[in-house]
């Protein structure tokens, strides 16, 4: 796979044979594409879950609020965020293709049809996937800033010197590209950073 504007698409050898140029891969369960977005990985993720959904739905006659809510967090959310850490969607309609199957979870309880998609997560007892999305990165980090969990980084984390009563923050790296603008270390800064002291610090 070639990847990067200015790649020269050089070919390479294996034993004295030429390797396959490749378009599109599957690696730990993630679609890889030479230009490092997830529209595929998404439509992938999305159409999996909608798949189990419909399957649920024709399964169980119940409409239950209850019943439906740990049907919907067992078996089909779980598609949507396997290793979202990874492949976390950054464009308006990748967020929204995932987004739109819980929606449509959220309005099989006949009760709830007909109120807005925040008042059906809260009578759910769910949350929207963006905000379960931030959450995760921000337990990521906690996790890595306490020792409890090793990545092997390219480069380091960088940090800005602390200030007056202020513990040291994390510096966005300025990047010309949306795939490393929104990578992990980068979107995760600003919502660390604002994050209270003493929960940081726990």
């Amino acid at each position: 796979m070639h990847c990067g504007r200015g790649n020269l698409r050089a070919q390479y050898t294996n034993m004295e044979r030429v390797m396959a140029t490749t378009e599109r891969e599957r690696d730990l369960g993630i679609i890889l594409t030479p230009n490092m977005k997830w529209h595929e990985q998404v439509s992938y993720a999305a159409s999996t879950a909608n798949r189990v959904l419909g399957l649920l739905r024709n399964a169980f006659v119940s409409r239950d609020i209850e019943i439906w809510r740990r049907l919907y967090s067992t078996y089909v959310r779980p598609h949507l965020e396997f290793a979202v850490q990874a492949w976390c969607p950054h464009s308006k309609g990748d967020i929204q293709a995932i987004e739109r199957v819980q929606r449509r979870a959220t309005k099989i309880p006949h009760c709830l049809k007909d109120m807005r998609y925040e008042d059906r997560c809260e009578q759910m007892g769910i949350v929207k996937l963006t905000e379960r999305r931030m959450r995760g990165d921000l337990i990521q980090m906690f996790k890595l800033s306490r020792g409890l969990e090793a990545v092997s980084w390219a480069s380091e984390r960088k940090t800005s010197i602390a200030r007056a009563g202020r513990r040291s923050q994390l510096r966005r790296e300025i990047v010309k590209n949306n795939q490393r603008h929104n990578f992990f270390t980068n979107r995760v800064a600003n919502p660390w950073n604002a994050l209270p002291n003493d929960l940081v610090e726990s």
